[in-house]
């Protein structure tokens, strides 16, 4: 390449200025480049794991009430009512709303950010930051099944009226009606900043598989912590709750036990139908129980019990989900409004 004034550059020259001086330049302004300005009044931001991994990549700022903002400063709230006002735009955060067809809705300057992973990957992550991943769980036990419940709901009370026979053979919860499991928190487990969370390995290990009851049965599916439970501690499970929970977490890859029972109430859209085909197959598990007392330990139930424990804590997948599911369209929509 050569310029008016007769000075010639060779490849090697142009390769050599752009590695040695360009390049440098370009990551010393990519160091030095401000992070986007979010204002934080409230929502799950704050966690012990979300809050610095966010940091990596946005300077967050707790709201201040006696500080003037402007149209340049983006607010993350839980609360619609309480953002009334706001001069610039806003990530309203709802992943709690657990229902897997809603999607984040953009309107105006205001984003209701949803994300469809946010259980599975905060879960996963949540449960490593406790130490859970290094709880070993020992298949089998001289119980029946695991039943966690705590708030009272109609379609937790037909469950419990239902599996009253086995009872006695199981290790269950249902806290709001006076049922407290062994070794479960104190009285006032509310008072456990993490007592969603809480685990006892002696849980899993003492039984043959989970009885899940989640919050929600109806047709629209929605999953929360109580699902991915016994995945992250090596149990087999059926689960209670809408109709096709089952095929939703197919879809994210994990494995669930049909060589085993039959796993067609899945499919069943009446909840009484259902929860009547969820008994008969515990009905039937009881009866291989009392004969053999080992279930689910065959070459292919462990098999898949351990793939979904790899999967639920696979770092690089919910590094995957944590950066597209969040990171980005946060990064979109600061690009959008500021």
């Amino acid at each position: 390449m050569t310029f008016a004034c007769g000075i010639t550059l060779t490849q090697e020259h142009i390769g050599h200025t752009i590695t040695s001086k360009i390049l440098p330049l370009i990551s010393l302004l990519q160091i030095t480049m401000p992070r986007p300005l979010i204002i934080f009044k409230s929502g799950s931001i704050n966690s012990d794991w979300l809050l610095p991994r966010l940091e990596e990549y946005f300077e967050i700022k707790p709201w201040q009430h006696d500080k003037k903002y402007t149209d340049q400063h983006l607010l993350w709230h839980c609360c619609e009512q309480d953002a009334v006002g706001w001069p610039g735009p806003c990530i309203f955060e709802k992943f709690w709303d657990q229902y897997v067809d809603q999607t984040s809705l953009l309107v105006d300057n205001q984003l209701h950010l949803r994300l469809k992973s946010w259980v599975r990957f905060n879960e996963s992550i949540w449960w490593q930051h406790l130490g859970y991943h290094q709880l070993i769980a020992q298949p089998g036990g001289d119980k029946f099944f695991l039943m966690l419940m705590n708030l009272i709901k109609k379609h937790r009370d037909a469950l419990f009226e239902h599996v009253t026979p086995w009872l006695d053979d199981s290790w269950y919860s249902y806290y709001e009606k006076g049922h407290q499991i062994h070794s479960d928190l104190d009285a006032e487990p509310f008072s456990h900043s993490n007592w969603q969370r809480h685990c006892n390995i002696e849980w899993y290990n003492r039984t043959q598989f989970s009885l899940v009851a989640e919050s929600q049965v109806s047709t629209r599916v929605w999953i929360s912590e109580k699902t991915y439970k016994p995945m992250a501690f090596g149990h087999a499970f059926l689960i209670w709750g809408s109709p096709g929970t089952l095929q939703f977490i197919h879809k994210q890859g994990f494995q669930t036990f049909d060589h085993a029972i039959d796993e067609s109430y899945d499919t069943i859209i009446p909840q009484q139908q259902r929860l009547a085909a969820i008994i008969k197959q515990i009905e039937f598990l009881h009866e291989e129980f009392k004969n053999t007392n080992r279930l689910f330990q065959d070459s292919e139930s462990l098999k898949r019990i351990q793939h979904n424990y790899d999967l639920f804590y696979d770092p690089a997948i919910c590094e995957k989900l944590f950066l597209e599911e969040l990171v980005e369209p946060i990064k979109k929509f600061i690009d959008e409004q500021i």
